[in-house]
């Protein structure tokens, strides 16, 4: 199975099928060009720079004729400020920071506090597809 991941922040992760001579290393190398870094990882999986995300699934696609495997991470971030989680309760309605009213009154910051009167929190993502060759 052909699977490509995009972490969050990490350079890709491309798995792909055994093949001799290091032809998988090759095609990636070839297609990201001489100033990207392609390496191997262990187990059949490479990490290249995510940049080069559409390049390599056309590149994967043509050469094995398979279905791609695509998993793509991200996140969102809510922010809320002192005032907001400090506020009445019942006014909740009338929230107008990030949070839209769900930390309005709460008494607590948000998880991720920088600061005493701003706190972040951040819902993860996964998006997950399969991409099919055009003759498949």
């Amino acid at each position: 199975m052909i699977s490509i991941v995009r972490p969050i922040k990490d350079p890709l992760r491309i798995r792909l099928p055994y093949r001799p001579n290091h032809a998988n290393h090759i095609l990636l190398e070839e297609t990201c060009g001489s100033r990207a870094t392609v390496k191997y990882i262990g187990e059949g999986t490479f990490n290249a720079p995510r940049a080069y995300l559409r390049p390599i699934i056309d590149a994967v696609l043509q050469e094995f004729q398979q279905p791609v495997h695509l998993e793509l991470h991200g996140s969102t971030q809510t922010t809320c400020d002192h005032r907001c989680w400090s506020a009445n309760p019942d006014t909740w309605m009338e929230c107008i920071c990030h949070c839209a009213g769900s930390n309005h009154g709460s008494g607590t910051p948000f998880e991720t506090q920088p600061s005493s009167t701003f706190s972040i929190h951040t819902d993860y993502t996964v998006s997950r597809t399969i991409i099919l060759p055009q003759n498949y």
